[in-house]
């Protein structure tokens, strides 16, 4: 990743809103029927090009695709790898539906009234995005052979529309980005059916999923490994902050052998407690993990910080400092809310964690992906606040 030499730079970190056209035609290609490819695929070049561009106008650096060829940006990873059919029992950390299984049970009202609450609009987007069909019986992939990767195919068209995208205005590949799902969150949130041993399991997702991550490395583009299970498998899974850590352990020696081969200045590490639109009173605290995402082979560590559960958790690196040679990316500006944030807000923040890592190590981010959680309008709005927050931390940063 590029470092902010004489200025903040920016970035987010996943998902963005797609045209309504393009959104009708990604619904019907991802449906059970399929849409002719050739057609698919010439929609989606087009539309990488027109995301990529909208981003580097509102003064995003870093950008990725949109997620664009995605269904979501954890499911399209079975469609990638073979060994993987339906599941006959849903996995443990989605058995109280969309949400932290502790927060759920302090919060029962909460959630059987959502629908009601102001904002929860958000919050039913999100659940759709894993759960299309409330009133069908859940339908999720699991792991019922051995796994091998599949998807060279998909991943070289992804690869070539975003350097395409890039290119078109004027960018490098060291530029852009591609998400990829962590073994260990890919894991926990699909059954196990075939190994009957979670290490097992862990390492053979990390041997195929390795292979998109070098892939996209040796294309030029930076890794972005997504791992938001690693901090929400305290409450998802209801452990205790021992077992946590210990589960951690083993989630992030799963990431850490995906990444074999891909040098760590080309990685991105993210983590988030899943931010749908609910009160998250038991997130574990960032301080009981810290340690987990330091051992993660990254040079960059992306974290949900913008978010009112977790904005007071800058003080977490002047306890644990960071690493020497890595870049911190804190979130800035929240996805879990349709409050765009002021620029002056989003500068206070960036400059409070510069002053703690170094302005050089700090790159500006968002907490998650907008697309499931913020209204199409708002999000593009909230990019454009963190790019002109951004831009006054530099005026404050570099005097």
């Amino acid at each position: 990743m590029k470092r902010s030499t004489d200025r903040i730079l920016t970035s987010h970190t996943g998902s963005l809103h797609r045209s309504e056209d393009f959104e009708a035609a990604a619904t019907r290609h991802f449906g059970p029927s399929g849409d002719d490819n050739t057609q698919w695929d010439a929609l989606l070049s087009s539309e990488v090009e027109s995301v990529v561009g909208k981003q580097r106008e509102l003064g995003v650096d870093v950008v990725n695709d949109g997620e664009y060829s995605k269904s979501n940006w954890l499911y399209y990873v079975a469609d990638r790898l073979a060994g993987f059919g339906d599941a006959s029992v849903q996995p443990p950390s989605l058995s109280g539906g969309l949400g932290g299984a502790t927060d759920i049970a302090n919060f029962p009202t909460f959630y059987r009234d959502a629908a009601e609450l102001d904002g929860v609009s958000i919050w039913r987007r999100h659940s759709e995005s894993f759960f299309p069909d409330p009133e069908a019986p859940l339908k999720i992939q699991a792991c019922i052979g051995p796994v091998t990767y599949k998807g060279k195919e998909s991943l070289a068209r992804d690869i070539a529309n975003l350097k395409a995208g890039l290119a078109a205005v004027g960018a490098e590949p060291s530029d852009g980005f591609i998400g990829v799902a962590a073994p260990g969150t890919f894991g926990l949130l699909h059954v196990d059916e075939h190994y009957g041993d979670r290490e097992a399991y862990f390492f053979a997702l990390a041997d195929a999923i390795g292979e998109e991550c070098r892939a996209i490395a040796a294309a030029g583009l930076n890794v972005q490994i997504d791992d938001p299970m690693l901090p929400s498998i305290h409450d998802m899974l209801e452990l205790d902050r021992q077992q946590t850590r210990e589960l951690g352990e083993l989630v992030v020696a799963a990431t850490n052998r995906a990444l074999e081969g891909v040098p760590e200045e080309q990685v991105r590490h993210h983590i988030c407690w899943g931010s749908w639109n609910s009160p998250h009173a038991s997130d574990i605290e960032l301080e009981d993990v810290i340690h987990l995402v330091y051992q993660v082979k990254a040079q960059t560590y992306s974290v949900e910080a913008a978010n009112v559960r977790h904005d007071h958790e800058w003080r977490v690196f002047e306890k644990s400092k960071l690493p020497a040679g890595k870049i911190l990316m804190p979130g800035v500006v929240s996805h879990a809310t349709n409050v765009i944030e002021h620029p002056r807000g989003v500068a206070d923040r960036i400059v409070r964690f510069a002053g703690v890592v170094g302005r050089e190590n700090v790159i500006a981010g968002s907490d998650c992906g907008f697309r499931a959680r913020s209204h199409p309008e708002v999000a593009w709005a909230k990019l454009r606040s963190l790019s002109e927050g951004a831009a006054l931390a530099t005026k404050d940063l570099w005097p």
